[in-house]
């Protein structure tokens, strides 16, 4: 299983955020032809237990900057 995420984050008096977040064990990350994976993006999803819904997790702090 190979991830990629984006995430699109809004919250009143910040400024808009939309991110992609990589999976390090995805083959295609060394074949980026806009080069939007940076070091900062790529992640390793951990196994989630006692979960029949889900296999896999991740936790990824976010900072919002303030809108002026």
């Amino acid at each position: 299983i190979f991830v990629t995420l984006t995430k699109q984050a809004t919250i009143d008096g910040y400024k808009p955020l939309t991110t992609q977040i990589f999976d390090r064990k995805d083959p295609y990350l060394t074949n980026d032809s806009v080069f939007a994976v940076k070091d900062s993006l790529i992640v390793d999803f951990v196994p989630r237990e006692n979960d029949p819904k889900a296999e896999l997790e991740l936790k990824y702090d976010v900072k919002m900057v303030k809108a002026s």
